[in-house]
C-alpha cells in the first residue's frame, strides 16, 4: 500500500519559502511559530491530540531533518564554482591543497556549525523540547559526526554511549539516506569496519556491505531516482518505527527529495542548517575559500561575536585592535580585507572597510606590518548614518529597557518601527531570555552601540591633513551600490594612492553576491 505524506501548516514556519540566500543558519526554536514559554509542552499536547484522534493507517510525526555541516567538497565548490566543480573537480579526490573524496570530513565551519545546532537544542530544552527518540544518518561521515555533535551532552556523551534510553535507536542507514549517489568521489562512503570503530554510538542496519558497492564513476542519480530513493527511506521510516518524535541527519540532495516527496517545494539549502551567530553563510565561505592558500584570521571586533563588551566604539579604537591582534600574534606582512559591514547579527553594525582603512592610516601603524589593504565597498568619508540604523537601535533599546517577557512582546515593539517581519526576524536573531532576572535581552550591548552612532558614521582621517598610506590597496566596488561614487572615490585615491579599483556586477553584498569572483580578485591581487 502506497504511503500519502502531507507537511501539517500551522506548527513550523518554512525558512526557506522565499529562497532568501541569507537564511540563518538555525531558525530560533527550530522554526516552531509558538513563541510562549510552554511552546514544546503545547506542541507535544497537540500532537497527542492528533495522533490519539486520527483515522485507522494516520500517523503524526515531528522529524527534525538537518543538513550535514560544510565539508571540504563544499569549500572546493565555492572555490572552482558549481560549473567547473561538477565538470572536473568532483570526480577527483583533491587538488593538491585539500582532500575532498572519498568522504571529505568537516571543515571547521561545519564543526561549528554543527555545534551551533547543538546550542539551540541545549536552549530549547529548557523550555521542554521533546528529544529525538530515534535518530537517523546517511552513511556519510559528515553527517554522522554532524549527528553526533548535534546531540552531545544531549544523547552522547563525547566519546561514550548514548547517556539516555538504552534502547534509544540510532541507526546509519546505508542506501536510502545518502546523498546523491555516483560520479562525486565526495559521495563514496567509507568502510564499515571503519564507521563502527568512529561512531559507536550508532548502529548500522542490516546488509551493510564493508565497502561501498553502490557508488558508480559512470553514473550520477538523477532527480526522479533520488526522489524515489527518499520515498523510500521515509516509507521504511514510517513503516517501522513507532517514534513520534525523530532526527534525520542527511544531505542537501536528500532534503530536497524528501521535500519533493511531501510536496512541499524545493530549495537550496545552506550546510548546517542552523544559526549564524557572527557573520553570513557567504562570509563565512568566502573566508575557508581564501584559507585554502593563505593563513587567514577572521576577527570579531569589540563589541561584535564573543569579542569583549567595552568603550570607546570607534574606529581608531577597532583599528588598535587589529593591530594590536596582528603584533599578538607574531603577524607581519598581511592582508587586511574588510567590508563595509561586518555584521554581528545586529542588524546595526561597525563597518569594516572603515576599520581596515583606519589601521593603514594610523601613525602609529608598525613599519613591515601592512603589504595589502583590500576594501570592499566602502569609502573614507564621513557622514552620518542610514536613519533605519538609527531607529532600529533605539528600538532595541527600548525592547531591552521595557523588561518584557517574550519574543512576540519585543516582535510588537519592533513592529512600531520596521513593518518587514523577516527584518524584524534577524534584528531579533541575539535575543534572549535572561533567566535570573526573568526578562528578554540582547546578547549585544545594544545601549553602547546606540550610544556610538555618531562616531560610526565618521572617519578619524581628515582629507586636508597628511595622512597616506602608500602601500598596495585593491578597492573592490558593487556597481550597483551607491557607497563608493563618483563623489567619494577620489576621497580613496586621495588616502591610499596605489589604490585600484577593481568593479563587480553586483550591490553592496559584492562579496556575497560575487563570492567566486570576489575570492578570485582577492587572491591575484595578493599573489601578484
Amino acid at each position: 500500500m502506497k504511503i500519502t505524506y502531507q507537511a501539517i501548516p500551522g506548527f513550523f514556519a518554512d525558512p526557506l519559502d522565499n529562497d532568501d540566500p541569507n537564511i540563518q543558519q538555525v531558525q530560533p526554536r527550530f522554526g516552531l511559530i509558538d513563541e510562549s514559554f510552554t511552546r514544546w509542552e503545547d506542541l507535544k499536547s497537540r500532537i497527542s491530540v492528533l495522533n490519539r484522534e486520527a483515522p485507522v493507517g494516520t500517523s503524526y510525526k515531528v522529524v527534525f531533518i538537518g543538513r550535514h555541516g560544510e565539508g571540504y567538497h563544499n569549500l572546493a565548490e565555492v572555490r572552482y564554482g558549481s560549473p567547473e566543480w561538477n565538470r572536473h573537480w568532483a570526480k577527483l579526490n583533491g587538488d593538491g591543497k585539500i582532500v575532498w573524496g572519498p568522504d571529505p570530513v568537516l571543515t571547521e565551519l561545519g564543526i561549528q556549525q554543527a555545534y551551533n545546532v547543538n546550542e539551540v537544542w541545549k536552549e530549547e530544552q529548557e523550555f521542554g523540547i521533546p528529544l529525538p527518540e530515534s535518530l537517523y544518518s546517511s552513511p556519510l561521515t559528515r553527517a554522522v559526526n554532524t549527528a553526533v555533535i548535534t546531540f552531545e551532552n544531549i544523547l552522547f556523551s563525547p566519546t561514550g554511549p548514548p547517556k539516555l534510553k538504552t534502547n534509544y535507536k540510532r541507526l546509519i542507514k546505508e542506501v536510502k539516506l545518502r546523498e546523491v549517489n555516483g560520479v562525486h568521489t565526495c559521495d563514496m562512503r567509507r568502510s564499515r569496519s571503519y564507521l563502527l570503530e568512529k561512531y559507536p554510538h550508532f548502529d548500522i542496519e542490516s546488509g551493510f556491505t564493508e565497502e561501498d558497492e553502490l557508488w558508480q564513476p559512470d553514473h550520477r542519480e538523477t532527480e526522479e531516482e533520488l526522489k524515489a530513493r527518499l520515498r523510500q527511506a521515509l516509507d521504511e521510516i514510517f513503516a517501522n518505527e513507532s517514534s513520534t518524535y525523530i532526527s534525520i541527519t542527511a544531505h542537501g540532495g536528500a532534503i530536497r527529495a524528501i521535500r519533493r516527496v511531501l510536496n512541499v517545494p524545493p530549495r537550496k539549502i545552506p550546510t548546517g542548517v542552523g544559526r549564524n551567530k557572527t557573520g553570513d553563510l557567504y562570509q563565512k565561505h568566502l573566508l575557508l575559500a581564501l584559507v585554502v592558500q593563505f593563513m587567514l584570521s577572521s576577527v570579531d571586533l569589540r563589541n561584535h561575536g564573543t569579542s569583549p563588551h567595552t568603550t570607546p566604539m570607534t574606529y581608531s579604537a577597532m583599528a588598535d585592535d587589529v593591530v594590536h591582534f596582528c603584533q599578538t600574534h607574531s603577524l607581519s606582512k598581511v592582508s587586511l580585507l574588510g567590508h563595509s559591514i561586518i555584521i554581528s547579527s545586529l542588524g546595526i553594525s561597525s563597518r569594516g572597510g572603515k576599520v581596515v582603512m583606519s589601521a593603514a592610516l594610523s601613525p602609529t601603524l608598525p613599519k613591515d606590518l601592512l603589504t595589502n589593504l583590500i576594501i570592499a565597498d566602502i569609502a573614507p568619508a564621513r557622514g552620518p548614518l542610514s536613519s533605519d540604523f538609527k531607529e532600529y537601535t533605539y528600538a532595541m533599546s527600548r525592547i531591552e529597557h521595557s523588561r518584557i517577557k517574550s519574543r512576540k512582546e519585543a516582535n510588537d515593539i519592533l513592529l512600531q518601527t520596521e513593518p518587514d517581519p523577516s527584518i524584524r526576524a534577524f534584528l531579533l536573531t541575539n535575543l534572549t531570555l535572561d533567566k535570573d532576572a526573568g526578562y528578554v535581552k540582547f546578547r549585544i550591548p545594544i545601549d553602547l552601540i546606540k550610544d556610538a552612532l555618531d562616531e560610526l558614521g565618521d572617519f578619524p582621517y581628515d582629507p586636508e591633513k597628511d595622512h597616506r598610506w602608500d602601500g598596495r590597496t585593491l578597492v573592490i566596488k558593487g556597481e550597483k551600490s551607491r557607497y563608493l561614487n563618483k563623489n567619494n572615490i577620489p576621497l580613496v585615491h586621495h588616502f591610499f594612492p596605489n589604490a585600484r579599483l577593481e568593479s563587480l556586477d553586483a550591490g553592496h553584498w559584492v562579496h556575497a553576491e560575487k563570492p567566486h569572483e570576489f575570492v578570485d580578485l582577492v587572491t591575484d591581487f595578493i599573489k601578484n
